[in-house]
């Protein structure tokens, strides 16, 4: 051990920490409350456990809108450094997720899923709500869950038995205000992403319907194109989708790390990896990846293995420009259909493309050019979140200290 530091049950501390329970520090502890469907105006925010996402933060794009009784708001509102704890869910993996309410959420109400905790002065909101970003804490509900038969609601008087390591209120507050620090950076990285996600967006809607400097326009089935341009159904620019030349890899297979990555229908590009060169895709690159029920595509440039059921390979008939028609089939809108096999509605789809080699080139360069700028942006926000998470180790535990003016 070393000097300066003490063994505890949630393990080695500095001397002067402590180890208390989290209910040593309650002020406030109870769930929020649902109301009833609004029939005017007259309607409060009240904040779903579904509005708090796994990096803590709070969405208000699709918030309730409930009638609540004029004696009960007061109970329930939010106030700022209040932290919301999910408290009932049918997914266990979201019970006792966190998130800290600041300025934007202040006044709205919470849900009778959520619990509220509003702690006393002599615990740092803040500095807890990091704290359950750890290992520890995560140990904790897992530890909850086997005592508690299949966890689908927080057990409170369990709960707030919590141990937790308590550093004086300056040393609270200063690591508190180093992690704010490093999350701001990430909020600056994710302004950036959207903000070009949105250029991208404009930029697609302009190139791939309009083209570059036509003046002369044509009317079709699909809406007015340049001239020049013709209208294609998708099946005419691909050979039919066929996965003959390698064989999926079942997700229980997939490796965190290894030699090939795998590439499957899912929201990741990739999804995994494997050391078996045999199930590596042997033909032509580049090619474009559709997934059958997610309808993603992705543009691959590299050697690959194929992922599970459902993800198809598409390959050009036609001597077009892949990139640019990457983009054409990502401007593609389909109807939800569920969780149903799309490949037979992306073959009829009717779309525009351009006769012009030069100018396939320019618009998928365009394009590619705002990707590149999205994935650094994307890139420094990883080793943001990696930074905070070597900091969050080392600072909650102790294991290195600040400097307290």
């Amino acid at each position: 051990m070393r000097v300066g530091y003490k063994k505890t049950e949630i393990g080695e501390i500095p001397e002067e920490w402590e180890v208390k329970r989290l209910e040593d520090f309650i002020d406030l502890f109870h769930n929020g409350i649902w109301g009833e469907k609004p029939k005017n105006d007259n309607y409060e925010i009240v904040i779903r456990s579904t509005e708090i996402k796994s990096n803590g933060e709070i969405t208000l794009e699709n918030v309730a809108k409930r009638y609540i009784e004029d004696n009960k708001k007061e109970r329930y509102k939010i106030a700022k450094g209040d932290i919301l704890i999910v408290s009932s869910s049918g997914s266990k993996n979201l019970i006792g997720r966190t998130a800290y309410c600041n300025e934007k959420v202040e006044n709205c109400l919470f849900s009778n899923f959520l619990l509220r905790l509003r702690l006393k002065k002599q615990l740092n909101s803040l500095f807890f709500y990091y704290f359950t970003k750890t290992e520890n804490y995560s140990n904790f509900l897992r530890m909850l869950e086997q005592t508690s038969s299949g966890l689908r609601n927080l057990p409170k008087n369990q709960y707030i038995e919590m141990n937790i390591p308590v550093p004086t209120l300056p040393e609270q507050q200063k690591i508190a205000e180093i992690l704010s620090t490093v999350d701001e950076g990430i909020e600056v990285c994710d302004k950036k992403i959207e903000k070009l996600e949105r250029y991208k967006k404009g930029m697609m809607q302009k190139l791939l319907t309009k083209g570059i400097g036509h003046t002369k326009f044509k009317n079709t089935e699909i809406g007015e194109i340049p001239e020049g341009w013709e209208v294609v159904k998708v099946k005419n620019l691909f050979e039919k989708a066929k996965n003959k030349r390698i064989i999926g890899i079942k997700t229980k297979e997939y490796l965190k790390e290894g030699k090939f990555p795998i590439i499957d229908q899912s929201n990741k590009f990739i999804s995994g990896y494997t050391n078996d060169e045999n199930r590596v895709y042997k033909g032509d690159l580049p090619i474009i990846i559709f997934g059958d029920h997610t309808k993603i595509f992705k543009f691959l440039d590299f050697p690959f293995a194929l992922g599970a059921d459902g993800t198809k390979i598409l390959i050009l008939k036609k001597n077009y420009n892949i990139k640019y028609i990457y983009y054409i089939l990502n401007f593609i809108k389909f109807q939800n259909e569920g969780y149903r096999r799309h490949i037979d509605i992306l073959r009829e789809k009717v779309i525009a493309i351009s006769s012009n080699s030069i100018e396939q080139q320019k618009i998928a360069e365009v394009l590619s050019t705002i990707d590149e700028l999205i994935e650094l942006e994307k890139q420094r926000k990883k080793k943001f979140e990696r930074y905070k998470k070597g900091l969050m180790n080392d600072l909650l535990t102790g294991r290195k200290r600040v400097k307290i003016n």
